[in-house]
């Protein structure tokens, strides 16, 4: 049994491009009204926000749907609750949002963990590709679904906050980069958006041509935990965009060998980190210091790579769309700047 929740309101419509890729996209764009599956695929959010979580979605024009047994959380105690509910239940939750032709839009709460025994129901659940594809909105710990999606149905998808952070106001001081974009992309009242502060921290020379790909990735964990599974991303020619939640500069390190040795970042056409959580708690040369020698000093990296402050798990998340065509290029000496198309 699912909950709806309904508020229309009016919104303007604009838009410019930079052209349109031959992905699984969107076909319709978002209206007031629409159906927005809320759903807990990984940990829960706080349960005493839920109502909270269902009036932030009514507020921005969309009809809230959300299973009224959506917690039944799972943990070995009440300070660490893992699991939003049973690996079945979160795969079939997910499962029915994807596969109901009324959603238009899924937006998960939180993140956290349990990505992977997610996965395995999913397979089990989805049928074969082709399948159309709806906008689906979250980060870090989805990365490996997000991936999943990529990879079966060609789907894209947008790295963008949860609904748990918007409700605790953790973008408070940050609502026109992180939510306001995130609504005009979700409506499609944008066609694109664009980073516009990227730094070029390898030795290469200055692209003078605009490099045009597409963007993947995520949380640099989960990215690396996807190694050896049937789920690890494919980056062979597309940008791979990595942050990371870690707060230990040993830990980073950790994470950049595992990528490196595995492969990850052989045949990338471009590699852009954005927020590391390290920076946070540690002096933020630490972490210069890694990304620096691994983009000049490792014969296995020869892609351009890049810096880019306000994506991830800073009180700052700029949404950025995945698997959809994306222009790298250069303003002026090591500044770069970044148009991501939308979803539709």
């Amino acid at each position: 049994m699912y909950l709806f929740f309904i508020f229309l309101g009016s919104l303007a419509m604009i838009g410019t491009g930079i052209g349109g890729v031959s992905t699984n996209r969107v076909g319709r764009r978002a209206q007031a009204g629409d159906i927005c599956r809320i759903v807990a695929p990984l940990s829960p959010g706080l349960p005493q926000l839920l109502n909270e979580t269902v009036q932030v979605v009514t507020d921005l024009g969309f009809t809230a749907q959300i299973s009224n047994d959506i917690y039944d959380i799972i943990g070995p105690d009440d300070g660490e609750q893992w699991y939003s509910n049973t690996d079945e239940f979160r795969a079939r939750d997910l499962a029915d949002a994807i596969l109901d032709p009324q959603v238009k839009i899924i937006w998960l709460i939180n993140g956290g963990s349990g990505a992977f025994r997610t996965i395995e129901g999913l397979e089990r659940m989805l049928p074969p590709a082709p399948l159309p594809s709806k906008p689906i909105i979250g980060f870090s710990a989805v990365t490996p679904i997000f991936a999943y999606l990529q990879q079966k149905y060609d789907w894209p998808t947008i790295h963008g906050a949860v609904l748990d952070l918007i409700v605790q106001n953790y973008y408070e001081n940050s609502t026109e980069i992180s939510v306001d974009p995130l609504i005009d992309l979700m409506y499609g009242n944008i066609t694109n958006t664009t980073v516009p502060f990227l730094t070029r921290i390898d030795n290469g020379t200055v692209l003078d041509e605009p490099l045009i790909s597409t963007v993947v990735g995520g949380s640099f964990r989960q990215i690396a935990l996807t190694i050896g599974t049937p789920y690890k991303l494919n980056t062979t020619g597309r940008i791979l965009f990595l942050e990371m939640f870690e707060q230990d500069p040993n830990s980073v390190q950790d994470f950049f060998d595992a990528l490196l040795f595995s492969g990850t970042f052989d045949n990338v056409s471009a590699i852009v980190f954005g927020d590391f959580m390290a920076d946070m708690f540690h002096p933020p040369h630490k972490i210069q210091w890694i990304l620096e020698k691994f983009a000049n000093e490792n014969p296995r990296v020869t892609a351009p790579v890049f810096r880019l402050f306000g994506i991830g798990h800073t009180n700052t998340n700029h949404p950025l769309p995945f698997n959809t065509k994306a222009v790298l290029r250069n303003v002026i000496g090591d500044t770069y700047m970044l148009t991501v198309d939308n979803v539709y």
